[in-house]
């Protein structure tokens, strides 16, 4: 059995009974803005779980939106959609995924991670440490495989989920500009050769709860945390600062999909 100091276990106390968020100030147009993070909703991998009892909202092949690439600019010429997986528009949400998984669901927790046992220090998949690992159980996988991307799985000819570094590298060479689109608040980036794509705020989902409202979205990367292996990378928007990469949100939570697609 695992030993865990007084530390992990009230902090991991926390995360379980309970939605753990940390509010941060920003200020635009005079006006505050909370930003809601979620903290820590955590991991664990267990291929081959029956997960037909939940509800799934992958789209069918006729819903499928006609998708389109956009050239930014970037010193590594790979190309972005311009929409989430899941939405048919810019604007609109799409669908939510834990990190791993290619179907939406009701409820976005370690009872339902299809790479858990049931907690974070039961991972089955992609875990860098036996501390985290079910029954001290690791391997040398840091980035999704093509069956555990959902931009693969529901897109294919190349379309794929952007590595941590992919969306460092839109951040670092776009300007980036806090607007309304058609209605949608959210991100504007605009690539050195005027070509642009919008994401918006789509906020996320924990739980059974539903946090879309606006004012921040989360994004995955296909990044694992190697010294966190519970949790991954993620792009978060965040209004008047462009956004930023971040972890520290357990691979349970539900966060849009933006694809990224090789020239």
């Amino acid at each position: 059995m695992k030993r865990r100091n007084y530390n992990d276990l009230l902090r991991w106390k926390q995360v379980k009974h309970g939605l753990r968020a940390l509010a941060t100030d920003g200020v635009q147009c005079g006006e505050k803005v909370t930003i809601l993070l979620v903290v820590f909703s955590l991991l664990v991998i267990g291929c081959g779980k029956d997960t037909s009892s939940e509800e799934n909202q992958t789209p069918t092949v006729d819903s499928m939106p006609v998708i389109e690439w956009v050239d930014l600019g970037l010193p590594s010429g790979v190309l972005w959609a311009t929409c989430n997986v899941g939405a048919n528009a810019p604007e609109e949400n799409g669908g939510y995924y834990a990190w791993g998984e290619t179907s939406t669901k009701a409820m976005y927790s370690w009872d339902t991670y299809i790479y858990s046992n049931g907690d974070f220090d039961a991972l089955t998949k992609y875990c860098s440490s036996d501390y985290y690992g079910y029954e001290g159980y690791t391997d040398t996988l840091t980035t999704l495989e093509d069956c555990d991307d959902v931009a693969i799985t529901l897109w294919g000819n190349g379309a794929r989920i952007p590595t941590k570094e992919e969306w460092q590298e839109l951040l670092d060479n776009c300007l980036a500009q806090w607007i309304s689109f058609h209605g949608k608040r959210g991100y504007m980036f605009y690539g050195r050769n005027e070509n642009s794509i919008f994401l918006p705020a789509v906020g996320y989902r924990y739980d059974d709860w539903d946090g879309s409202n606006g004012s921040n979205g989360f994004y995955w990367s296909s990044s694992l945390n190697k010294e966190l292996p519970a949790s991954a990378y993620f792009y978060t928007i965040a209004p008047c600062n462009g956004g930023g990469i971040e972890t520290g949100t357990g691979r349970i939570s539900g966060y849009a999909i933006r694809p990224v697609r090789s020239r």
